[in-house]
């Protein structure tokens, strides 16, 4: 049956705790509430949920019908010999439809995601052994799709814009399983580095082809 909303449209405290063992992917780290912190209760308390929630919808998998409930597309899409059909989907739909925004807050940087299939293309090498967010939003942004650095970040002489790209794609592309990523501790005891790498799964999933005409969704 429907799961009944809340009147913001969210997801009840029930279904999130319903949801939430079984989630893979519950935070940017997995280790968020192993430290003590309080369990989620609310959907915006579980980073992916809502992102989840909104893709599902987007899709077309999930329908408003007297409350959330599935749809005959994402019924048809649960059978296990179209599996690679829903995963395409679910990935078209994260980073075609889905505001990336939503994943790092603010609206600087709006590019990044009309550009994405440059990104994902430098990816293919910037990425073949463990590197750094820093050095993947020198090599596999492009320039001109970034906002300048701020003033404060001029007057310090520091990059944040990474953290932008870690939010809106690389960490997306770890939970679907095409990138993997580890925590690297610094000579500063209270920071640590992220480095990303892909999987196999990458080359198997992404082909990527120039052809002389425009006309084409260079997304596809």
């Amino acid at each position: 049956g429907p799961v009944k909303e809340t009147a913001a449209r969210n997801l009840p405290r029930a279904a999130v705790a319903a949801l939430l063992p079984r989630l893979r992917a519950q935070s940017r780290l997995p280790s968020r509430y192993a430290e003590g912190e309080p369990a989620p209760r609310n959907e915006e308390d579980v980073f992916w949920l809502s992102p989840l929630r909104h893709c599902l919808l987007f899709a077309g998998l999930l329908v408003r019908r007297k409350g959330l409930r599935i749809g005959g597309r994402g019924r048809d899409l649960l059978a296990d010999d179209r599996a690679g059909e829903l995963y395409a989907l679910l990935f078209r739909t994260v980073f075609r439809t889905l505001d990336l925004a939503a994943l790092s807050g603010g609206d600087q940087h709006a590019a990044l995601q009309s550009t994405i299939a440059f990104t994902f293309y430098k990816l293919r090498t910037a990425a073949r052994t463990w590197t750094t967010s820093e050095t993947l939003a020198e090599t596999a942004w492009l320039e001109s799709a970034k906002d300048p650095r701020t003033e404060a970040e001029c007057l310090s002489d520091v990059d944040y814009r990474h953290y932008t790209l870690r939010h809106r794609v690389l960490d997306p592309l770890v939970q679907f399983g095409l990138l993997e990523y580890r925590m690297v501790p610094t000579d500063e005891s209270w920071r640590e580095e992220v480095e990303y790498r892909l999987t196999p799964l990458f080359d198997r999933f992404l082909r990527f082809r120039f052809e002389g005409s425009a006309r084409r969704d260079p997304f596809l």
